[in-house]
């Protein structure tokens, strides 16, 4: 993910208010996975995707496998005991298992996306000292928030070319 250029009022947030709000999202779709909350949290991603005129094209090209592994994931899901259980052609499949599974992967989803338009509509050199801001509290502790942020940063900024070494690993 490389950032867009822009300068909607996403691209003008501090750092910091876009890292809380993700992780607010994460939060709460994570401890409540619901379909009204996954609802209220897609639509406040989508909000931000089309307030900060994120293109369509800069959606990430997933390969096919990823697919076939979420359809045979989706099958195994079917074979669960979650109720309620009903029968197909005289098969048991678990129509409870499949809504779970559906909703994990919507939680995941969702929370890609909002990592997602938090790295487009962010500058990289923003992240560490936006980090190192929201750390503050955690000095009087004596933790070494700096390093931290530094250490992230540092993560952040080699993630393309660790990407990059992978795919010519793969070739």
């Amino acid at each position: 993910f490389r950032p867009i250029p822009g300068t909607s009022p996403i691209h003008r947030l501090w750092a910091g208010t876009k890292l809380v709000l993700l992780v607010i999202i994460a939060v709460v779709v994570g401890f409540d996975p619901a379909w009204p909350v996954l609802a209220a949290g897609a639509a406040l991603v989508l909000l931000g995707a089309v307030v900060g005129h994120i293109p369509r094209g800069s959606l990430p090209r997933l390969p096919k496998w990823l697919f076939v592994g979420v359809v045979l994931a989706a099958l195994l899901a079917l074979r669960s005991t979650a109720k309620p259980i009903g029968h197909v052609a005289g098969v048991p499949l678990s129509w409870g298992g499949l809504e779970n599974f559906a909703l994990v992967m919507c939680v995941a989803l969702e929370v890609f996306a909002a990592a997602a338009l938090l790295s487009w509509t962010t500058m990289q050199a923003e992240v560490a000292p936006a980090l190192s801001a929201l750390g503050r509290p955690l000095r009087w502790l004596r933790l070494p928030v700096d390093e931290w942020a530094a250490g992230i940063a540092l993560s952040i900024r080699c993630f393309p070319l660790f990407v990059d070494e992978v795919r010519t690993v793969i070739a």
